[in-house]
């Protein structure tokens, strides 16, 4: 897992690929970094449908095609939080 600098933003896009096993971000300013990857399909299997969870949002949760539980790793980054409609 490398270290990359600076929260996920509402603006940052969290990209899995399930080939090769990583998970990159997709900053608003055009750079692609690499926040994990495992070859080794331990852990990291063929991630989809990439959600962030946790108190500071440094925790990405991801099905895998291919097994039938869900899998959660920790990011070397936080995210941004979703903003929610205040309703009256």
């Amino acid at each position: 897992m490398s270290l990359v600098p600076g929260p996920i933003t509402e603006r940052d896009l969290c990209i899995d690929r399930h080939a090769p096993n990583e998970v990159y971000r997709y900053t608003a300013s055009g750079e692609l970094q690499l926040l994990a990857q495992e070859w080794q399909s331990v852990v990291l299997s063929a991630p989809t449908n990439i959600a962030l969870s946790g108190r500071d949002m440094n925790y990405a949760i991801f099905g895998s095609p291919g097994r039938r539980h869900l899998s959660m790793i920790e990011l070397p980054i936080a995210g941004a939080r979703l903003p929610y409609p205040v309703l009256s």
